[in-house]
Formats: C-alpha cells, structure tokens, sequence
C-alpha cells in the first residue's frame, strides 16, 4: 500500500521539462556533429556499403533457401535437408572465430601487410569464395564436362561458400573501426541497413526465379555470382583504412 501510494504521489509531480529539453538539445547537438555530407561521398563508406551488401546477398540465401534447396535437388526429406545445411554453417562459425587471428597474425605481422591491403584480402575471400561456388554450383547441375552433381559435393561446396564468407568478419565486419573510432556504430549501423534491403530483396528474386524456372536454381547461383563479384570490386577500388572521421 505504501509503494502504491509513493507511484500515486510521484504520478502527481510535474515533469521537468527543462531538463527533457536539455537533454534533447544536448542529442540534437551530437547529431549535427556528425560528418554526414562526408560520410555520404566518402568512397571507403561505399566500399563498407558495397562489401556489406554482396554478402548478405549471398549469407540471407544461405539462411533461408540452403534446406530447401537440398530437399529440390536431391529429393531429400524435411530432416535429411536440415541435417545436409548443419555442416556448412559449423564451417561457418569456426572461420569465423578464426579469420581476426589469420588478418592481424598472418597478414598483418608475419607477411607484414599494411592493414588496407589485409582488409582486402580478407574480404576478397569472402565474396570471391562464395561466389565462385555459387557458379560451380549452376555449372555441375548443368552436366558441364560429363560431370555429375551429388548431395556430397553440393554439401562440400557450401562448406567452403560458407567458411569463405565468414572471413568478411576479419573484412567489411570490423572496417568502420578502422576508418573511425567515435562513429564506427553508426557507419556500421548505416551500411547494415542498406545491405539488409539488398538481401531481402535477393530473398524475394529467389522466389521468383524459383517459381518461374520450375525450382532451377542455377540463375539464382549465376546472380549470387555476379553481385559478390561486384562487390569485391567495389571494396578493392574504394577500401582505405586510414582514419577519416574523428
């Protein structure tokens, strides 16, 4: 009863609107502080954004489409497709776990790279490896050389897609940092969302390639392909790690 009463008489107190708007103008403040206009035409920002988005173009397929597209190719059922897509994401985790220490202790200090050229290499595994894989993939399902695709191999091959992709942790992953210590959250935040959108959409295109190519998902692969190609293109041309924005 006493702590009802207490909320009842705090209920009653007016608010301290001096202080909301101290604090509002205080938020407002760091917000015009922030560099946007150069953070818009900043080539190393649209290089995050790039790399970003290529891989969540091909990391969201994986997520969602990787049982179903065990269960369509090889006629598996609901727990043999889920058990098939278990392996490739174990691959996945355990890159990933590894790919700081193979940047900064191989790259960095036994082959001495500046942290720039690291970041590429990096990030150029991580888009090249899956999208090569991706077109290996079409192309085997094709018959291309008398060669036959089976459920071993396709799992093989997203093993390596997946353990591939998980090295843009050592890539895009932890790059704002490099370029900006104070707003290294929201250049992360910022290129998230425009990768987001990019691997929805690759979701939506999955279904409509799927439904109008009879559950092909050899143009699906081609796309994959060439979206990471462009985007190890565009974090090579424009990725700088000297700090920019302090």
């Amino acid at each position: 009863e006493e702590a009802e009463a207490t909320r009842r008489v705090d209920a009653t107190k007016p608010i301290d609107e001096s202080g909301v708007a101290g604090a509002m103008e205080r938020a407002m403040e760091r917000v015009r502080e922030v560099p946007w206009s150069d953070m818009a035409v900043s080539r190393p920002v649209w290089a995050l954004a790039a790399a970003h988005s290529a891989s969540n173009f091909f990391l969201y397929f994986a997520l969602s489409w990787l049982p179903t597209y065990f269960a369509y190719q090889f006629n598996l059922s609901t727990a043999g497709a889920a058990s098939a897509s278990q392996l490739p994401f174990v691959a996945a985790a355990v890159a990933s776990v590894s790919a700081g220490a193979i940047c900064d202790r191989v790259l960095v200090g036994w082959a001495g790279l500046p942290l720039t050229r690291a970041r590429k290499v990096m990030q150029g595994i991580a888009c090249v490896g899956p999208g090569a894989a991706m077109v290996s993939l079409a192309l085997l399902a094709s018959g291309v050389a008398g060669l036959e695709l089976n459920q071993n191999t396709a799992q093989a091959i997203f093993v390596g897609a997946l353990a591939c992709q998980s090295f843009s942790a050592a890539g895009f992953g932890c790059a704002a940092q490099d370029i900006s210590r104070r707003y290294s959250s929201l250049l992360y935040g910022s290129t998230s969302a425009v990768s987001v959108v990019v691997g929805a959409f690759g979701q939506y295109f999955t279904g409509v390639i799927l439904d109008l190519t009879d559950r092909d998902f050899s143009a699906m692969f081609y796309l994959t392909g060439a979206v990471e190609l462009c985007g190890v293109l565009m974090f090579t041309a424009w990725w700088n790690s000297e700090r920019t924005f302090e």
